[in-house]
């Protein structure tokens, strides 16, 4: 390396001091001459698309509500599906697996309601 074993800081450093002695040397000599034009810096710019975050953002708002509105309802002392043990009476499963049910209309369903079952724990 021809700066020996300096950092980028370091280089960086040089050459900006070698910059500004030759732009010294230039417009202190003789031959000074005026030079006129335009320069150039560059900006950082960002654009945010509002309609591209729209979306994400709706979709968050409305899973907000969702969950305080199940939270709120649940409070209610409403009972969940799986609060009643008429579900697993009116469904079985399969030999292969599948739930289904032997109910297969109104009528049968009423019928089914009206039968008593006692549960007993096992000790």
């Amino acid at each position: 390396m021809v700066f020996g074993h300096g950092s980028l800081e370091e280089v960086s450093f040089i050459f900006d001091r070698i910059g500004n002695s030759l732009t010294d040397m230039m417009s202190e000599g003789i031959s000074m001459q005026i030079a006129q034009g335009k320069t150039s810096q560059t900006v950082v710019f960002i654009r945010v698309r509002w309609r591209w975050l729209i979306l994400p953002l709706a979709v968050h708002f409305l899973g907000a509500i969702a969950l305080v509105g199940t939270i709120i309802g649940r409070s209610r002392d409403v009972p969940l599906w799986k609060g009643s043990a008429l579900a697993v009476l009116y469904h079985s499963v399969g030999k292969d697996g599948v739930l289904g049910t032997q109910v297969r209309n109104l009528e049968e369903l009423d019928r089914v309601k009206s039968i008593q079952v006692m549960l007993e724990k096992k000790k």
